[in-house]
């Protein structure tokens, strides 16, 4: 199975505004298809390398919730995280913005070590496929929330 992965979207917005929408941990589930709610841990309001959030997610395997640790939060630059930090196989998720003359395009990547792991394929089928369809719904969501 694939580990790691890119998509890119163009938004007619600026890279301030996708990047104040996708920190705003309020409305991930309007653009996630699977996390469906998040909230900032220890008293946190905003982020900030190192800080902390839960993401609760819904899928085929049910509902688990998950610890994340900020790895960046430069506004309209760049916005990273790392998921699941407890495991041995935390997920780090990067999405990059670059203006454009019209808005600008953000770039999402991901590298999700989980999927290596022998046997992950036989729980999870289809799981590397599954992430690529989510982090494309998840796109353009956040093309249509930043462009209203």
């Amino acid at each position: 199975m694939e580990t790691k992965g890119a998509d890119t979207i163009e938004i007619a917005a600026s890279p301030e505004r996708v990047y104040n929408l996708l920190i705003d941990l309020s409305r991930v589930g309007e653009i996630s298809p699977e996390c469906a709610e998040a909230s900032w841990m220890d008293g946190v309001t905003a982020p900030h390398a190192g800080a902390h959030f839960t993401g609760t997610n819904r899928g085929a395997s049910g509902e688990w919730t998950t610890e994340c640790r900020v790895l960046r939060a430069m506004p309209g630059v760049e916005w990273a995280f790392k998921s699941n930090i407890a495991s041995d196989t935390p997920t780090t998720w990067r999405y990059a913005f670059k203006p454009t003359e019209s808005g600008c395009t953000v770039k999402v990547s991901w590298d999700a070590p989980l999927l290596a792991v022998p046997g992950i394929d036989e729980k999870m089928p289809g799981r590397d496929q599954q992430l690529k369809q989510n982090v494309a719904t998840s796109l353009a969501n956040l093309k249509r929330l930043a462009e209203s």
